[in-house]
């Protein structure tokens, strides 16, 4: 058999890529709200505060990347370094290959 992790397939869909269905999925339902984005920016109004904070709890996932945990192994850097570091290190993750080129060649 095969080794955790690996199925034989080395030509097989690349870690962390999206499948075909998710993508689909995806373009529907941004369609969907491009569609009725009036509609419901009108009927946000209706909302009350509870109902809106709770949209927006629910919206927030798909809108912002999750932090993910950090472990802090330099003893030596101040907090405003640390947080520096870390938002330089999530921002880099968000880039694209093309973007991280050019921004190393500058």
């Amino acid at each position: 058999m095969y080794a955790k992790g690996q199925s034989g397939n080395l030509r097989g869909r690349p870690k962390g890529s999206v499948n075909k269905t998710t993508l689909e999925l995806r373009d529907k339902l941004n369609n969907l709200h491009q569609k009725n984005y009036e509609y419901i920016l009108k009927e946000i109004d209706n909302l009350t505060m509870r109902q809106r904070l709770q949209l927006n709890k629910d919206l927030l996932p798909y809108i912002s990347p999750k932090l993910s945990a950090i472990e802090v192994t330099d003893n030596n850097m101040s907090y405003d370094e640390l947080a520096q570091y870390y938002q330089l290190k999530e921002s880099v993750k968000l880039l694209s290959s093309a973007e991280l080129i050019e921004i190393l060649n500058e």
